[in-house]
């Protein structure tokens, strides 16, 4: 399903189909998306691990917004840009799904690290891990920025990605990644979800891209 829902959504692009209807629906989706992947971990922890994973999710979620509000407002933290009306609802003129796209960032990002971990290392490194993690999150905003901007989500000043962006994106994926529950850290494979997600997406964002260099 997942793949179906972003694959068809990439080749819509590709043949200029359903554009109005994808508009109205992209901030919905985003959210969405990124409730069943925080679902996922939900279903993957016992019932007293759960409410950790809410509060951590939360705090992600909401620090997410408002970094990215604080970030909007001021060009400090990632530089200069402003979102557009495409995804809505919009709260202070930040849309509500850049919130749960943090969250669900750091999910998907968490289970590429673990697999590529796996492949290379018997045993984890809290901090290395932690740290790769998070490099995984500025891969996946690199693949973002240019598809969200030829989707018109937001836009930058000279239309350029200032490398801010990228550090700034490491240093608080680092900070919100250390901070998760134990029980995601003790997990011995993350939902599988999680992973696909990732690959899922990062597709999505190459058939944009690929589909409006072409039109």
């Amino acid at each position: 399903m997942l793949y179906f829902i972003l694959l068809a959504g990439g080749l819509w692009h590709v043949l200029g189909w359903f554009q109005t209807v994808m508009t109205l629906i992209a901030g919905p989706l985003l959210i969405a998306l990124n409730l069943w992947l925080l679902m996922e971990g939900w279903i993957a922890l016992s019932a007293g691990e759960r409410q950790t994973l809410v509060w951590w999710a939360g705090f992600v979620g909401i620090g997410g917004f408002f970094v990215e509000w604080l970030g909007s407002r001021t060009g400090l933290i990632f530089g200069v840009y402003r979102y557009s009306q495409v995804l809505q609802p919009q709260i202070a003129g930040v849309p509500v799904a850049i919130g749960f796209s943090w969250i669900g960032i750091s999910l998907a990002s968490l289970a590429v690290a673990q697999r590529l971990w796996k492949m290379f290392r018997d045993r984890q490194n809290f901090l290395l891990f932690t740290l790769g993690a998070a490099a995984m999150m500025v891969l996946f905003d690199r693949l973002l920025e240019p598809a969200a901007i030829r989707l018109q989500y937001w836009e930058w000043q000279d239309n350029i990605v200032p490398w801010q962006n990228f550090l700034a994106w490491g240093v608080l994926g680092f900070f919100f990644l250390l901070l998760r529950p134990r029980a995601i850290k003790q997990l011995e494979r993350l939902p599988v979800l999680w992973l696909h997600a990732y690959i899922a997406q990062a597709i999505y964002f190459v058939l944009v891209i690929f589909a409006k260099g072409i039109r």
